[in-house]
């Protein structure tokens, strides 16, 4: 709730209307708008936003602004993923309507998960998609430059940053582990930034940024990730450079696939013992979260068909409870038990049809990057800025497909006899597609 009386009113209403200007100034600069989200997701301390009834994480508060400021282009059109996302919305608002699902979880799904989806089809029409891979890749690069930094020296500077409030104080305390710093950057949590540097990697890698500097950020993540000392953010990493190297075909040829096979193994030769004997030295604390996540599967039977599992509970000083469990660690059980079986079928679908696009070859870096947070989303939740950044980079897949997709048909033999005598798009007076349109607009 919005509190402080009259001025608190009145500081709001100056805060809407400054808002109101900027996004009428970013409404024609997609790539300054993507460079300022990107900003807001990876430097800008999660417990930084705002309680307007529920809590408004300042990635959030972005994606909405420019979301509802800027119309989706003529040209996009409506995809499979996009029902199936918009028919997962639409479950969960009325689970909420029908008394199944509390505000602040509908509003999770509903808002937060959904803006950032829908910022990610936006911005994916708008501005070239290599120009846009290497836009997210080179900011959470930086990220984790940073995080390399915060493993060092010990020190996090993102904490110091408006301290206090009830989100600071879930968020806010530093993890270690093996007697070390774990890295976290302005995340909150260390898996949150290693699974975001995974989702950064493939985007990398398929940019347009040139080879020098996609091995310095492809490096940076590699590093920053492992100084998380989050196994899922590694595993993840992984199997996201693995799927690069096996179905990618654009943006990576046959030595640069090679240069990263042998730089793996090199890394993996390298720092496979410290990792090992880190973990070693965590002990108890790093196997008993392993086992906590596997008996998680037990919670499955209580799940609902449409709602909020029954054996959820919340005491008096707020905190939930499941059954015997207090922390869901698994993206895919959490859904299940917040929103039910038939909403989670429906992102289940979507996501093994991103599985099938890839292992048929038709593979592009936001579907890989997607595919290969399969062992983060089964051990663990969409905590904090992580979140936003999936999602923004499913939005980013759908768009992406697409694309790859026409670029298909245009190539096809049938395409090529009928189209020697066909008009295209470009060569009607007046006519405009993405590229034409992200040409006229204004750059900062």
């Amino acid at each position: 709730m919005i509190s402080g009386g009259p001025d608190g009113v009145a500081m709001l209403g100056v805060a809407l209307v400054l808002a109101i200007l900027f996004a009428i100034f970013l409404r024609t600069r997609p790539r300054t708008t993507l460079v300022l989200w990107c900003i807001s997701l990876c430097f800008v301390p999660y417990w930084m936003g705002v309680n307007v009834l529920v809590y408004l994480p300042p990635a959030t508060a972005f994606a909405i602004l420019i979301v509802a400021s800027t119309p989706m282009p003529a040209w996009a059109r409506i995809r499979a993923t996009d029902v199936l996302v918009a028919v997962f919305v639409a479950l969960v608002v009325i689970g909420h309507v029908l008394g199944f699902v509390d505000l602040p979880s509908m509003f999770v799904a509903a808002v937060e998960w959904a803006s950032a989806y829908l910022l990610g089809r936006l911005l994916a029409e708008l501005i070239e998609l290599p120009v846009l891979y290497a836009t997210f890749g080179v900011v959470v690069a930086i990220a984790a430059g940073l995080a390399v930094l915060e493993f060092v020296t010990a020190y996090n500077p993102f904490v110091h940053i408006f301290p206090g409030g009830p989100t600071f104080e879930v968020w806010g305390p530093l993890q270690v582990r093996g007697g070390l710093l774990r890295a976290e950057g302005a995340f909150g949590h260390s898996i949150a930034l290693g699974t975001t540097c995974a989702l950064a990697l493939p985007l990398v890698l398929g940019s347009n940024l040139q080879p020098r500097w996609k091995l310095v950020c492809g490096i940076t993540l590699g590093i920053g990730t492992i100084l998380t000392l989050s196994r899922l953010g590694i595993v993840s990493s992984v199997l996201g450079l693995a799927l690069c190297v096996c179905f990618l075909r654009s943006g990576l040829g046959t030595r640069a696939k090679a240069a990263i096979v042998v730089l793996a193994a090199a890394a993996t030769v390298i720092a496979l013992p410290s990792i090992v004997r880190i973990f070693d030295d965590a002990g108890q604390e790093a196997s008993g979260s392993a086992e906590y996540r596997g008996s998680l599967t037990s919670l499955i039977p209580a799940m609902q068909l449409i709602g909020t599992a029954g054996i959820r509970s919340k005491s008096a000083q707020g905190v939930v409870t499941w059954g015997p469990f207090r922390s869901i660690d698994s993206a895919l059980i959490l859904g299940g038990l917040l929103y039910g079986v038939l909403p989670v079928a429906l992102l289940l679908i979507a996501f093994v049809m991103a599985v099938v696009l890839v292992v048929r070859g038709h593979a592009n870096p936001p579907a890989i990057a997607i595919v290969a947070q399969l062992p983060a989303l089964v051990g663990v939740a969409l905590i904090t800025q992580y979140a936003a950044a999936f999602w923004f980079i499913a939005g980013v897949a759908v768009v992406a497909t697409a694309e790859a997709a026409r670029e298909r048909a245009r190539s096809s033999p049938a395409h090529a006899d009928v189209g020697a005598g066909a008009v295209s798009p470009s060569t009607v007076p007046g006519a405009a597609g993405p590229a034409a349109a992200t040409s006229h607009l204004e750059e900062v």
